[in-house]
Parts: structure tokens; sequence; C-alpha cells
């Protein structure tokens, strides 16, 4: 239960291996469904704020190898709930560091979204952003623009509409004198990440760096 499971993710911190090793063992035995809402209700409703980071990391890395594991098993409305509770996270947050977590993990989530073809098939997460963009509170300006620069393909084959969005930051004063193009996990085709760099450099002040973070796992 959520007891149990939130005690085990304090032994996963344990600096003593006697402690740590059996809990590491322990969580791998929990299947990817059933970590996933527990992770979820700890990383928002948690008392402790490591225990807190510590679930939006595994809530993460779960998002990132293990999505297969439990998507597809799930209900059409568990599906639904999952993707409301994970914007809904960001919204009710309220300190920074922890919804730059969720943000993380909400991006990483949204790049399961994206299909073969390119197309983004969560729409309200695309909606979310552009809300977001427009709220008058600094910090769900900040987790939008966080969202796509952890998954710069967000947009799928709307590129337009990511232009559009850096154009809403930059009059909204959001300092920044950078802006990396995150690709994690070396999904996001080159041909798209060069149309975006060509799209940005256009509207970006020319002081602005644009760095682009990549990891070659998929070969692309």
């Amino acid at each position: 239960d959520h007891a149990q499971f939130t005690a085990l993710l304090q032994k996963l911190m344990s600096p003593e291996a006697d402690v740590r090793t059996p809990a590491e063992e322990a969580y791998d035995n929990v299947p990817a469904g059933t970590r996933v809402p527990l992770l979820l209700a700890i990383m928002r409703g948690g008392e402790n704020e490591m225990v807190r980071t510590m679930a939006a990391v595994l809530l993460r890395r779960v998002f990132t190898s293990s999505f297969e594991e439990f998507w597809p098993a799930l209900q059409e409305q568990q599906k639904q709930e999952l993707r409301q509770q994970m914007l809904k996270a960001i919204q009710d947050e309220p300190t920074d560091l922890m919804r730059r977590k969720m943000a993380e993990c909400t991006a990483e989530f949204a790049r399961n979204m994206i299909d073969e073809e390119g197309n983004n098939t969560w729409p309200d997460v695309l909606k979310f952003m552009f809300e977001s963009v427009k709220s008058e509170q600094a910090g769900m300006q900040e987790a939008a623009l966080h969202i796509f620069s952890v998954v710069p393909g967000i947009f799928g084959n709307s590129q337009g509409n990511y232009i559009n969005v850096i154009k809403e930051l930059l009059k909204r004063d959001i300092h920044f004198d950078s802006v990396c193009m995150k690709d994690a996990s070396g999904t996001t085709d080159p041909k798209t990440l060069f149309e975006l760099a060509k799209g940005l450099k256009r509207i970006l002040p020319p002081e602005v760096f644009l760095w682009q973070h990549t990891h070659d796992t998929a070969s692309m």
C-alpha cells in the first residue's frame, strides 16, 4: 500500500548497502503498472520532500524505460485519468523544485504519446502548454518552457506551434540566456531538430545561445 511503498522509497535512499540493496530488489519486483500510481501519488502528496523527489525521479525512469510494460494494459479511462493527473500535478504544486521535476516527468510521458508518423496523440498537453505560457504565474510559464526543452519534438508535425510558443515566451519577459533543445533519449530525427533550430534562430535575440543536448541511444 501507500505507506509501505513510501517506506520502500526511503530505504532506497539509505547510505547503508544492507538496507538499500534488499529495497532495490523489492522495488524491481513491483510491476511497472503498480509503481506508476503509487509514485505519482507520493510525488504529488508526500510529506517528505526527499521522498517526493525520489518518486519523481523513479516515475520519469518508468516512463523512459518501462512505458510499454504498463501502458497497453490500461483501460482507456485509466489512461485518461493518468494524463489528467500528470497535468494537474504541475498546476497544484506550490514549490519550484517539485514543479520542475513534475514537468520533466510530464515531458517523458508526452514523448511516448508521439506516434511513428510524428503526431502527438495527447492534444491536452499541447493545450496545457499554450495556457501555461499565457499564465500570469511565472512558475507555470517556466514549466511549459521546461517541458519542451526536454522534448523538442513534442509538437510533432506542428512545429509552427512550437515557434509560436517561443515567441510568446519572449513576450512574457522570462529571463534566459540560452535555449537547449534537449533530446535525452535520442529519438528525435535530425531533420526535425534542424528545422526547429532554423526557426528558433530566426526569432531568438542574437545574444541567446542555442544548444542541442542528446544521447545516441537510438542510432538516429
